[in-house]
């Protein structure tokens, strides 16, 4: 009883600073404080390019997503991001210097925090060294680069908003 106490616990200490399944989430880049946005809104289609700009509100369901969860391995976890409107999930192929789309199938992202309880995440695609990166344009789509822990356009926020949550544009 003891083992499995222990096993729990430490499943949880793991896994808390990653951000639960469900949402909606705004995903904000620490850098630039521009958020996930489907370009062209809720009239996107599939191919839509996913860009960085300014939070429009809170309530733009174009820039808030929905997270699920797959699995977890310690400050790491396996997640898909699905868009409020359009339902549109986040679809990268995974090639170096390629932009970021929706798709009506999803691509699995490695979220990695940075530090423990830092609420900053890189978002990589699983099995590279490809990270999520912004520009510090506005309106340009997100790019896959090489993973570089220093660079502040690679690190994101994740930001609960609804019912029990104020709207917000960065973490508290």
């Amino acid at each position: 009883m003891t083992t499995l106490l222990l096993s729990v616990f430490l499943f949880i200490l793991g896994t808390a600073g990653l951000p639960a399944s469900g949402g909606p989430y705004i995903i904000e880049n620490q850098q630039t404080g521009y958020v996930l946005t489907i370009q062209n809104g809720s009239t996107a289609l599939p191919g839509a390019k996913i860009i960085g700009m300014p939070l429009v509100s809170p309530s733009i369901p174009s820039q808030q997503w929905l997270l699920n969860q797959v699995t977890t391995i310690g400050n790491s976890g396996f997640y898909t991001l699905t868009a409020l409107v359009p339902s549109m999930s986040v679809f990268v192929n995974g090639v170096v210097n390629t932009g970021l789309t929706v798709q009506p199938f999803a691509s699995p992202l490695n979220v990695t925090e940075l530090r423990p309880n830092s609420g900053i995440f890189f978002i990589t695609f699983p099995t590279t060294t490809l990270s999520a990166t912004t520009s510090t344009v506005a309106n340009v789509q997100l790019t896959l680069t090489a993973l570089n822990t220093l660079n502040p356009l690679e690190e994101w926020s994740f930001i609960l908003q609804g019912p029990d949550q104020p709207p917000q544009c960065a973490p508290a």
